[in-house]
């Protein structure tokens, strides 16, 4: 991963050295190839019951992300379906061991999908921004909860989970 160099101020006249043009040309890679990962699960979907927040899964939908402490755009997208109408499927975040939809004290997560009918498929989105978090490597990962029934996060070749983030 590039580095980021802090340049020194330049005024009018200022002779240009190449150890200032190699901390330019550094952090214009550093811009270019900002830090991230992506996992595409495709081999294997999941289910819950749970009424409190777990790792859809811990192994394979977890991200190690090492940053320079920039903000994170942290996106998920799928499908699920729940058994029973009406019934809700909460997701969420958590970042360092911490949520990150439990700022309002409910456990609502980030986001939220009911059921028209049961088994009806419908896709899933979520894009959360992570602010705070100090240079260093972060673990990332996808927690659900359901408010009834069994829900169900499809993981299929022709259906999969995208889970990624990238330093802003």
């Amino acid at each position: 991963m590039p580095d980021w160099t802090a340049m020194n101020d330049l005024s009018t006249g200022d002779l240009v050295t190449e150890a200032d043009m190699d901390a330019i040309r550094g952090n214009i890679e550093y811009l270019l190839d900002p830090n991230h990962a992506r996992i595409r699960r495709d081999t294997a979907s999941y289910t819950t019951t749970s009424t409190t927040f777990v790792d859809v899964d811990a192994t394979n939908l977890a991200i190690s992300l090492e940053t320079h402490g920039g903000p994170v755009l942290v996106s998920v997208v799928g499908a699920a379906s729940m058994t029973g109408v009406g019934a809700l499927t909460y997701f969420d975040l958590e970042v360092d061991g911490v949520r990150q939809g439990s700022a309002g004290g409910s456990g609502a997560g980030l986001v939220a999908f009911t059921s028209p009918a049961a088994s009806h498929q419908h896709n899933i989105g979520l894009a959360h921004l992570v602010t705070g978090l100090a240079a260093g490597t972060h673990t990332i990962k996808l927690q659900w909860r359901v408010s009834s029934t069994t829900a169900t996060l499809y993981a299929a070749a022709n259906n999969p989970v995208h889970f990624g983030a990238m330093e802003l």
